[in-house]
């Protein structure tokens, strides 16, 4: 993949691997990278789905698919799925403070009531 034996970094290799996907948009973007003018027609290991440090251009061994969707899509739900889990949160902490509320004036009332007798 693209490790610092390639001039890239490990990071890409991690998002490339883990989404499944090459390049930003597409493959095609490695061609007009420093480490694609050293390797013409190969793409790294992380771009590949299979096994080998590199894979031909040429053939359909690699990751057709650009990395910008899946790790976009993939921002945009962990947010969603964040806004949701706290939006719950501020929920409950309302319900709390409305029941203690609710169960501080209720003592009262008994303590009020119970000295009246």
């Amino acid at each position: 993949g693209i490790n610092a034996e390639y001039g890239g970094s490990m990071q890409l290799d991690k998002i490339q691997y883990n989404f499944k996907c090459c390049g930003i948009d597409y493959h095609l973007d490695w061609i007009n990278t420093t480490w694609g003018q050293e390797h013409l027609g190969l793409l790294p290991g992380s771009c590949c789905n299979t096994m080998f440090r590199t894979c031909n251009i040429s053939t359909s061994a690699f990751y057709q698919i650009g990395c910008y969707e899946h790790v976009r899509n993939y921002v945009d739900f962990t947010y969603s799925v964040d806004m949701t889990v706290l939006l719950f949160a501020g929920f409950a902490q309302v319900i709390g403070i409305s029941l203690s509320y609710t169960l501080t004036r209720l003592i009262r009332e008994y303590e009020v009531a119970k000295d009246e007798k």
